[in-house]
């Protein structure tokens, strides 16, 4: 009788143990929420989110876009808020981002969007440091790899939706990873309603057969190594090829079915990327420079370590996403979210190699193993919560809803009273940025020249801004052919000085910015009648 009563005693003594286990676990954060709690931090204060990620004015429209969409019930099908290409077909692609845009408007204003957008940044960097581990990387190596990870994403760390189109990334990555050799019909199904999902926030859904192609050819080009398990590779082939094939069969489950894509095709011809910065090659220069070279050099190491490991998936992926940075800035974030990771597993099963015949590469790893078990015990799901809560309650300071959203100094927010006074039926000619902030500041009820849907509009606006802005041969022929009836631009410009010139007349004249109006304009205005020119 004895003996029962002293194991009922140990027990009681350890539950204590474990519940105090218990709880730490849920206030300890892994390395992988670590990261991303630091990095909302650095978001949100150094990085001066409630400010910069309203860097351009998609913001605005995408705002809009989603609030008609609430309000109508509708997807549109036809431009609203352009004066020249009103009643056009227009794709809202991203519907189902703009809608969750607006519903966090209505929330909390443009306080929502950044709480929206540092919240899925966080998720993504969490994300992004579970699948490290997940592919066996090393704990220390991921840690280095954080601060060249951070500086590279946070160069699109923007309120738009391709932020959201991240998650969806990670997520599709984190599945072929756990890929089987028996492809089921729940395969099917995540495969090709997640990718449908993915088609309503973002047009980098096409990444998702993209990438499960290259899966597939990784799997089949690895049956060319003589001592390759022939047979397993050829079912992983197989299994990777379906869910190319699922994920394809889902995206035209989108408003516009199969006419989104061939919208997108003509958009990735189009010759955009010489006007817009963020479409460019990146710039390796400045002070963060060494750091996207950095990146980039990881990746392209990583590649090649796989390549060697006969990891052909891993090298394909890696190689694709690598060449898209280089073609256009935007692809950096996607290279440093996906390939990093896949580099680390690459550098990490070398140094396994190499361990037993390098003393000092043999202790760091046994170092990071003991670290990386220690660090399972935790995940911190609880300091999550609060995290998220701490968010919430400083972006609604007072001090910080003062300063969060368009800056005066990029957006004519000075002038937005005197624009608002115009009548309209006025044709205003602005950068594109400011015809993205005037349909969020008007709510779409004042008609734009052009904003930053460059899908819809194409090239030729871009070109006769410059043209106009640079007064170059031609420009007033360009303005008078548009019949541009006022002009809001920084009261510095040449061209502001020109228009002065030409007979324009201030109607405002601030800090910053100058509203112009056409002499021409103004002896309509005074013919219809006192006032007139004030409607709205």
């Amino acid at each position: 009788m004895s003996r029962p009563k002293r194991k009922r005693s140990a027990e009681a003594a350890e539950t204590p143990g474990r519940l105090g286990r218990a709880i730490s676990s849920w206030f300890l954060p892994d390395l992988s929420l670590t990261v991303a709690l630091a990095a909302v931090v650095y978001c949100l204060t150094v990085y001066n989110a409630p400010v910069r990620m309203f860097g351009d004015s998609d913001p605005g429209w995408h705002t809009v876009a989603g609030e008609q969409i609430l309000r109508t019930g509708h997807i549109p099908r036809v431009d609203t808020f352009s004066f020249l290409n009103t009643g056009h077909g227009w794709y809202s692609w991203e519907w189902l981002a703009e809608i969750v845009m607006a519903l966090f408007h209505r929330w909390l204003g443009l306080s929502g969007l950044v709480l929206l957008f540092t919240v899925a940044i966080g998720v993504s960097l969490w994300m992004c440091f579970r699948l490290h581990l997940r592919l066996g990387g090393d704990f220390f190596l991921a840690c280095v790899m954080a601060l060249p990870l951070v500086t590279t994403a946070e160069i699109h760390w923007l309120a738009r939706p391709h932020v959201l189109s991240y998650l969806f990334l990670l997520a599709l990555v984190f599945y072929l990873e756990r890929a089987g050799e028996r492809f089921s019909a729940r395969d099917a199904m995540v495969m090709a309603f997640g990718t449908a999902l993915w088609a309503g926030i973002h047009g980098s859904f096409v990444l998702a057969p993209a990438i499960a192609l290259l899966y597939a050819a990784g799997h089949a080009a690895a049956t060319l190594w003589k001592d390759a398990d022939v047979r397993r590779e050829w079912r992983m082939a197989r299994w990777f090829l379906l869910a190319a094939v699922c994920s394809a069969a889902g995206t035209p489950l989108n408003p516009y079915g199969l006419a989104l894509h061939s919208h997108l095709l003509h958009f990735s011809t189009a010759q955009i990327a010489p006007h817009i910065r963020e479409w460019r090659p990146p710039s390796m220069s400045g002070p963060a420079g060494w750091l996207l070279l950095l990146t980039t050099g990881l990746g392209v190491a990583g590649a090649l370590l796989a390549l060697w490991q006969r990891k052909v998936a891993h090298f394909l992926v890696c190689a694709f996403l690598i060449v898209l940075a280089l073609k256009a800035a935007r692809g950096l974030p996607l290279m440093a979210l996906v390939a990093l990771p896949m580099a680390n597993a690459a550098i990490t099963g070398a140094l396994q190699r190499i361990r037993h015949r390098a003393s000092l590469a043999g202790w760091a790893m046994g170092i990071s193993a003991e670290m990386r078990s220690l660090d399972r015990g935790h995940h911190g799901a609880a300091l999550a919560l609060l995290a998220a809560i701490g968010v919430f309650s400083w972006l609604l300071q007072p001090e910080v809803v003062a300063r969060t959203g368009f800056h005066p100094a990029r957006y004519p927010v000075e002038a937005a009273s005197t624009v608002a006074a115009l009548p309209s039926s006025s044709r205003i000619f602005a950068d594109f940025p400011v015809g993205g902030y005037f349909i969020y500041r008007f709510d779409g009820r004042r008609r734009v020249w052009f904003d930053g849907r460059v899908d819809f509009f194409g090239p030729e606006p871009l070109l006769q801004f410059e043209q106009i802005s640079q007064l170059r041969p031609g420009w007033r022929d360009a303005m008078d052919k548009i019949g541009f009836t006022h002009a809001v631009t920084y009261k510095r410009d040449r061209l502001a000085h020109a228009l002065m010139d030409a007979g324009w007349r201030p109607l405002f004249t601030g800090r910053l910015w100058i509203v112009l109006e056409n002499p021409a304009s103004a002896r309509v205005a005074d013919r219809s009648g006192p006032g007139a020119a004030r409607q709205m």
